[in-house]
């Protein structure tokens, strides 16, 4: 009976485990299949302009997506020999502390970067930026994004990364040929 027990044991402690080693966004978990998303009617599947990614998938506006009970602004997925290595969310900044608090309750407290970010009029402001990681993968909050009316939640693994830094520094290249 006790070897039973510690078995259970080992195996609840195993699936726990295996639950965490990916960054998800209700339900959408880095690595996933390329499948799951092409056929689905809340986003609208596309092969990018530039080199960034094989296939990116964006929601539909309609759809209504939350983050944090906050509303989204977009939510795109990017696919890379058909594996989900990067989701990208953004929403208004002036709800960042919302969906900061709600990360750090579901992946732990982390102390913020911070840095200065300027608008065209040249005013200044103090950005944050939070980051997790879970053994391949980081997850990243930024107060300012593009816009400091906008704020980004990024999910990427590292694989996605170094291959959209490679994409971009061939285009880079192939850019330069064309002068």
């Amino acid at each position: 009976m006790k070897s039973f027990v510690a078995a259970a044991v080992l195996m609840a402690a195993s699936f726990a485990h295996a639950e965490t080693d990916t960054f998800e966004f209700k339900g959408m978990a880095l690595g996933a299949d390329v499948a799951q998303f092409e056929k689905n009617r809340r986003f609208l599947c596309l092969k990018p302009k530039n080199a960034s990614a094989d296939l990116a998938c964006g929601m539909r506006r309609a759809d209504g997506e939350t983050i944090a009970g906050i509303p989204v602004e977009s939510l795109m997925l990017f696919f890379t020999e058909a594996k989900l290595q990067t989701i990208y969310i953004t929403f208004a900044s002036k709800e960042f502390d919302t969906v900061v608090a709600a990360l750090q309750e579901k992946y732990g407290k982390v102390t913020p970067l911070t840095d200065e970010v300027q608008n065209r009029m040249g005013a200044t402001f103090n950005n944050e930026t939070y980051s997790w990681r879970k053994s391949d993968q980081v997850l990243k909050a930024e107060k300012y994004g593009s816009k400091i009316t906008t704020s980004r939640v990024t999910f990427q693994t590292d694989a996605g990364f170094d291959e959209f830094a490679r994409r971009l520094e061939a285009q880079k290249k192939a850019n330069a040929k064309d002068l």
